[in-house]
Parts: C-alpha cells; sequence; structure tokens
C-alpha cells in the first residue's frame, strides 16, 4: 500500500468517479485504475462496485475512507509544519 493509492483512493471516493478524479489530478485514467488495481489486490478486497454512472464504495472502501482522510490531513500538516520550520530559518 503506497501514499499515492491511498491519495488515488480518497479523490476516487471524493469524485464518484475514476475519470473525474483522474481529470482534477492530471493523471491518466488508466494510471489511477492501475493504482487503485494495486491497492484492491494489496488489501484483498474490492473498494468501489463500478458501475455506468462511476463508482460507488463498497463496505470495505467505507471500512478504509476515515483512514484515507486521516492519512491526508496528516501530509498537509507535515507539509505546513516543514515549510513553517524553513521560514523560520530564513
Amino acid at each position: 500500500m503506497t501514499l499515492k493509492q491511498i491519495l488515488y483512493f480518497l479523490r476516487i471516493a471524493e469524485a464518484g468517479s475514476i475519470n473525474k478524479a483522474a481529470k482534477r489530478l492530471g493523471v491518466a485514467q488508466s494510471a489511477m485504475t492501475r493504482q487503485l488495481q494495486l491497492l484492491e489486490e494489496c488489501l484483498g478486497s474490492a473498494l468501489f462496485a463500478r458501475g455506468q454512472g462511476g463508482v460507488r464504495l463498497t463496505e470495505q472502501g467505507v471500512a478504509l475512507l476515515p483512514y484515507a482522510r486521516e492519512i491526508s490531513l496528516l501530509l498537509d500538516r507535515a507539509a505546513r509544519e516543514v515549510s513553517r520550520v524553513r521560514a523560520n530559518d530564513s
């Protein structure tokens, strides 16, 4: 499981569509789909039910979602802290 996979999962969940999430992030849909597949293989569970109108979280996806959000928040906090320390060093 990688940070990229977790962040892609989160963006897909927010967008309700792999295609929309890929466009928002400026990455190829195929690359995003592959990372999602790798994450699902790693966890041994489908995280989304795929349909014509997009995707919806499975029970396993719902279970992962709060952790993905927390990871995203921690990454943001870490980046802000590094920026704060860098600004204080200048």
